[in-house]
């Protein structure tokens, strides 16, 4: 229920415990007496710290804490510069430049030779996160019949359904798939659009090996 105010703290007692130091926390969420202290020497004294978000106030938190922010169920280029806006709040309260705060992308991953094999694969996978998705990226745009028939199946319990009516414009957004060379121009694209990093998520192709080879 408190969410800014969890993460926040954490943060800081984590950086408070690896920096060796002996007093008392009292926060609005978590509190730890002098007690609670490592009894070792850690192996670092500092940690960069990545916020999984969506929102615009967690990732202002992450612009002032943070080194990295992740955005998961996400390849649309489109919510980079959005993300940026969120995090540059909160750097500029703390005097970062948010240039220094990475912006990580990370979506259903499937690479083939045969195209129309790794969409097929990519559309099962990522059909359930679409009504879910378009909660979060107002930069997402689908077409009502789309977004309705998608819906409908998942309401029914239909996923091959919902697969189907999703157009190639919308799945492009959520995952990565396609031939090697055609997963090279889609990170590019999030590239050009302000991502400094990505995460390619399973199943990755029908057999892992051979698509991670790829």
């Amino acid at each position: 229920p408190r969410a800014i105010d969890a993460m926040r703290e954490t943060v800081e007692l984590v950086r408070l415990l690896l920096d060796g130091a002996r007093g008392p926390y009292e926060g609005q969420v978590f509190r730890a007496t002098a007690e609670a202290y490592l009894r070792w020497e850690p192996l670092f004294r500092e940690a960069p710290v990545l916020i999984g978000t969506w929102g615009p106030k967690m990732a202002a938190l992450a612009g002032r804490v943070a080194q990295e922010v992740k955005v998961g169920g996400c390849w649309n280029p489109d919510f980079a510069p959005l993300m940026r806006g969120y995090i540059a709040r909160g750097a500029e309260e703390k005097g970062r430049d948010a240039g220094d705060v990475g912006i990580v992308f990370g979506a259903v991953t499937v690479v083939s030779e045969d195209r129309d094999e790794a969409e097929a694969l990519a559309r099962q996978e990522v059909a359930m996160y679409l009504p879910v998705v378009l909660r979060l990226d107002p930069t997402l745009q689908v077409e009502e019949g789309e977004r309705k028939a998608v819906e409908e199946a998942i309401d029914h319990g239909d996923v091959a359904g919902a697969a189907k009516a999703m157009s190639r414009e919308t799945l492009r957004k959520l995952a990565c798939f396609g031939t090697p060379e055609e997963i090279v121009g889609q990170v590019q694209a999030l590239a050009d659009a302000g991502v400094t990093r990505v995460e390619f998520g399973t199943p990755h192709g029908h057999d892992e090996a051979a698509a991670i080879q790829l």
